[in-house]
């Protein structure tokens, strides 16, 4: 695994790109082509350094708590708070 196998690594777990041809986007990101982007990430996938590509997305619970919460911090002194700025 070079250094650019590891920006990759970098990019798909931090940012994955949400777009009709992901592996065109992580190639522009890394200035190389997508085939070359495709074979890295199959190359990973081959020796076991990813294991699997999927999407985690939160639940509605949690996006409604995280807005009322910042609502609160409208109302009321959240000094301290994640949500204070």
């Amino acid at each position: 695994m070079d250094d650019l196998d590891k920006k990759l690594l970098t990019i798909i777990q931090t940012g994955f790109p949400i777009a009709s041809h992901p592996y065109r986007v992580l190639a522009q990101q890394l200035d190389i082509t997508e085939d070359e982007a495709l074979d890295r990430v199959r190359n990973l996938v081959d020796t076991g350094i990813i294991r699997k590509i999927g999407l985690h997305l939160r639940s509605a619970n949690s996006v409604t708590q995280a807005r009322w919460s910042r609502r609160r911090c409208l109302l009321t002194d959240c000094r301290g708070s994640e949500y204070y700025q």
